[in-house]
Protein backbone atom coordinates (compact mmCIF):
# COMPACT_ATOMS: atom_id res chain seq x y z
CA UNK A 1 0.00 0.00 0.00
CA UNK A 2 2.59 2.27 1.22
CA UNK A 3 4.61 1.93 -2.48
CA UNK A 4 1.72 2.85 -4.30
CA UNK A 5 0.66 5.60 -2.44
CA UNK A 6 2.00 9.71 -3.03
CA UNK A 7 5.50 10.17 -3.30
CA UNK A 8 5.60 11.61 0.61
CA UNK A 9 5.12 11.00 4.17
CA UNK A 10 2.11 12.91 4.21
CA UNK A 11 0.53 10.90 1.03
CA UNK A 12 1.85 7.88 2.69
CA UNK A 13 0.40 7.83 5.95
CA UNK A 14 -2.61 8.97 4.48
CA UNK A 15 -3.23 5.99 2.64
CA UNK A 16 -2.41 3.48 5.54
CA UNK A 17 -4.90 4.97 7.39
CA UNK A 18 -7.18 4.77 5.10
CA UNK A 19 -6.38 0.86 4.08
CA UNK A 20 -6.53 -0.07 7.93
CA UNK A 21 -8.28 2.29 10.00
CA UNK A 22 -7.52 0.22 12.78
CA UNK A 23 -4.79 2.09 12.98
CA UNK A 24 -6.50 5.12 14.42
CA UNK A 25 -6.53 3.50 17.78
CA UNK A 26 -2.85 3.28 18.34
CA UNK A 27 -1.98 7.16 17.24
CA UNK A 28 1.95 6.37 16.45
CA UNK A 29 1.92 3.18 14.58
CA UNK A 30 0.86 4.48 11.10
CA UNK A 31 3.10 7.65 11.57
CA UNK A 32 5.99 5.00 12.39
CA UNK A 33 5.26 2.51 9.58
CA UNK A 34 4.94 5.79 7.19
CA UNK A 35 8.27 7.01 7.93
CA UNK A 36 10.31 3.92 8.25
CA UNK A 37 8.81 3.52 4.67
CA UNK A 38 9.86 7.13 3.84
CA UNK A 39 13.33 7.13 4.70
CA UNK A 40 13.75 2.80 3.34
CA UNK A 41 11.06 2.35 0.98
CA UNK A 42 10.65 -1.56 0.74
CA UNK A 43 14.52 -2.39 1.27
CA UNK A 44 14.59 -4.46 4.32
CA UNK A 45 17.83 -3.56 5.83
CA UNK A 46 16.64 -0.14 6.92
CA UNK A 47 13.41 -1.90 8.88
CA UNK A 48 15.90 -4.53 10.28
CA UNK A 49 18.09 -1.38 11.49
CA UNK A 50 15.05 0.52 13.40
CA UNK A 51 14.24 -2.79 14.47
CA UNK A 52 17.56 -3.77 15.95
CA UNK A 53 18.13 -0.31 17.54
CA UNK A 54 14.22 -0.55 19.18
CA UNK A 55 15.58 -3.46 20.95
CA UNK A 56 19.15 -2.33 21.58
CA UNK A 57 17.12 0.44 23.46
CA UNK A 58 15.09 -2.20 25.98
CA UNK A 59 17.97 -4.03 26.71
CA UNK A 60 19.71 -0.74 27.54
CA UNK A 61 16.77 0.13 29.56
CA UNK A 62 16.65 -3.06 31.09
CA UNK A 63 20.52 -2.22 32.24
CA UNK A 64 20.27 0.71 33.67
CA UNK A 65 17.20 -0.62 35.83
CA UNK A 66 18.79 -2.83 36.77
CA UNK A 67 21.84 -0.51 37.94
CA UNK A 68 19.29 1.72 40.05
CA UNK A 69 19.02 -1.71 41.91
CA UNK A 70 22.72 -1.66 42.70
CA UNK A 71 23.56 -4.65 39.86
CA UNK A 72 27.43 -4.76 38.58
CA UNK A 73 27.95 -3.84 35.41
CA UNK A 74 28.25 -7.17 33.92
CA UNK A 75 25.45 -8.65 35.86
CA UNK A 76 23.37 -5.93 34.69
CA UNK A 77 24.92 -6.85 31.01
CA UNK A 78 23.33 -10.51 31.57
CA UNK A 79 20.14 -8.33 32.57
CA UNK A 80 20.09 -6.78 28.78
CA UNK A 81 20.60 -10.41 27.47
CA UNK A 82 17.43 -11.23 29.22
CA UNK A 83 15.60 -8.27 28.02
CA UNK A 84 16.14 -9.03 24.60
CA UNK A 85 14.88 -12.73 24.68
CA UNK A 86 11.09 -10.82 25.42
CA UNK A 87 8.30 -13.63 24.16
CA UNK A 88 7.64 -11.75 21.30
CA UNK A 89 11.08 -11.69 19.91
CA UNK A 90 11.25 -14.40 16.77
CA UNK A 91 8.57 -12.25 15.30
CA UNK A 92 10.03 -8.93 16.08
CA UNK A 93 13.56 -10.23 14.32
CA UNK A 94 12.13 -11.58 10.90
CA UNK A 95 8.98 -9.14 10.30
CA UNK A 96 10.11 -5.54 10.06
CA UNK A 97 6.74 -4.58 10.28
CA UNK A 98 6.67 -5.22 13.44
CA UNK A 99 9.02 -2.67 14.82
CA UNK A 100 6.57 -1.24 16.74
CA UNK A 101 6.59 -3.81 19.47
CA UNK A 102 10.25 -3.93 20.56
CA UNK A 103 9.57 0.13 20.43
CA UNK A 104 6.94 -0.05 22.31
CA UNK A 105 8.78 -2.24 25.13
CA UNK A 106 11.42 -0.19 25.38
CA UNK A 107 9.50 2.92 25.94
CA UNK A 108 7.63 1.46 28.90
CA UNK A 109 11.00 0.04 30.52
CA UNK A 110 12.31 3.71 30.32
CA UNK A 111 9.16 4.58 31.88
CA UNK A 112 10.09 2.00 34.65
CA UNK A 113 13.31 3.75 34.92
CA UNK A 114 12.12 7.34 35.32
CA UNK A 115 9.46 6.03 37.75
CA UNK A 116 12.07 4.50 39.56
CA UNK A 117 13.82 7.81 39.62
CA UNK A 118 10.72 9.68 41.44
CA UNK A 119 10.43 7.42 43.99
CA UNK A 120 13.81 7.34 44.92
CA UNK A 121 14.80 10.69 44.49
CA UNK A 122 12.10 12.58 43.99
CA UNK A 123 12.29 14.52 40.68
CA UNK A 124 9.00 16.01 39.43
CA UNK A 125 10.38 15.69 35.49
CA UNK A 126 10.85 12.25 36.14
CA UNK A 127 7.28 11.43 37.04
CA UNK A 128 5.97 13.14 34.07
CA UNK A 129 8.31 11.56 32.10
CA UNK A 130 6.91 8.03 33.47
CA UNK A 131 3.41 9.24 32.71
CA UNK A 132 4.50 10.09 29.06
CA UNK A 133 6.21 7.35 28.18
CA UNK A 134 3.56 5.29 29.39
CA UNK A 135 1.30 6.75 27.10
CA UNK A 136 3.96 7.23 23.87
CA UNK A 137 4.04 2.89 24.69
CA UNK A 138 0.62 2.09 24.28
CA UNK A 139 0.26 4.48 21.32
CA UNK A 140 2.37 1.90 19.47
CA UNK A 141 1.32 -1.68 21.13
CA UNK A 142 -0.83 -2.89 23.66
CA UNK A 143 1.40 -5.33 25.79
CA UNK A 144 1.89 -2.97 28.75
CA UNK A 145 -1.11 -1.70 29.02
CA UNK A 146 -1.25 -2.97 32.85
CA UNK A 147 2.25 -4.13 33.08
CA UNK A 148 2.54 -0.12 35.25
CA UNK A 149 1.26 -2.61 38.44
CA UNK A 150 4.50 -4.26 38.71
CA UNK A 151 5.46 -1.04 39.87
CA UNK A 152 3.78 -2.09 43.15
CA UNK A 153 6.35 -4.70 44.06
CA UNK A 154 9.17 -2.35 44.04
CA UNK A 155 10.96 -2.61 47.03
CA UNK A 156 11.45 1.38 47.31
CA UNK A 157 7.50 1.84 47.82
CA UNK A 158 7.14 1.01 51.15
CA UNK A 159 10.71 3.22 52.46
CA UNK A 160 9.09 6.46 53.77
CA UNK A 161 8.40 9.50 52.56
CA UNK A 162 9.20 7.06 48.99
CA UNK A 163 6.14 5.99 49.73
CA UNK A 164 3.69 8.57 49.18
CA UNK A 165 5.95 9.07 45.60
CA UNK A 166 5.20 5.83 44.82
CA UNK A 167 1.14 6.09 45.03
CA UNK A 168 1.49 9.33 43.34
CA UNK A 169 3.54 7.70 40.49
CA UNK A 170 0.90 4.54 40.16
CA UNK A 171 -1.85 6.90 39.74
CA UNK A 172 -0.15 9.14 37.54
CA UNK A 173 0.70 5.48 35.29
CA UNK A 174 -3.01 4.59 35.72
CA UNK A 175 -4.00 8.17 34.59
CA UNK A 176 -2.19 7.71 31.50
CA UNK A 177 -3.62 4.31 30.64
CA UNK A 178 -6.62 6.25 31.40
CA UNK A 179 -6.36 8.64 28.75
CA UNK A 180 -5.00 6.11 26.40
CA UNK A 181 -8.45 3.75 26.64
CA UNK A 182 -10.27 6.98 26.78
CA UNK A 183 -8.99 8.10 23.26
CA UNK A 184 -9.59 4.56 21.78
CA UNK A 185 -12.68 4.06 23.39
CA UNK A 186 -14.55 7.15 23.08
CA UNK A 187 -12.64 9.99 20.97
CA UNK A 188 -11.68 7.39 18.00
CA UNK A 189 -15.21 6.52 17.89
CA UNK A 190 -16.56 10.27 18.22
CA UNK A 191 -14.04 11.41 15.63
CA UNK A 192 -13.77 9.04 13.29
CA UNK A 193 -16.92 7.11 13.60
CA UNK A 194 -14.57 3.89 14.56
CA UNK A 195 -15.56 1.43 17.12
CA UNK A 196 -12.84 -0.33 18.98
CA UNK A 197 -11.61 -3.17 17.55
CA UNK A 198 -10.77 -5.53 20.48
CA UNK A 199 -11.97 -6.96 23.67
CA UNK A 200 -10.73 -7.09 26.93
CA UNK A 201 -10.71 -10.40 28.52
CA UNK A 202 -9.41 -10.48 32.06
CA UNK A 203 -8.56 -13.70 33.17
CA UNK A 204 -7.19 -15.12 36.66
CA UNK A 205 -5.88 -18.16 35.34
CA UNK A 206 -3.72 -16.66 32.63
CA UNK A 207 -2.30 -13.85 34.94
CA UNK A 208 -1.42 -16.82 37.48
CA UNK A 209 0.62 -18.35 34.99
CA UNK A 210 2.39 -15.20 33.83
CA UNK A 211 3.13 -14.33 37.65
Amino acid sequence: LVRCAPENFLGRLAALLKDSPALHFRARDAPLLAGLYTAFGPAPLGWQAASLLANLAAAWAGALILAEYGVGPRAAALGAVFALSYPNKDAVLFWPMSVIIPASWALFLLATLAHLDWVKRGRKASLAASALLVVLSLSLYDQSMFQFLAWLALPERAEGEARGRSRTGLAAAAAAVGAVLFYRLVFVRLVFGLAYNKQFVLSPLNAAVVA
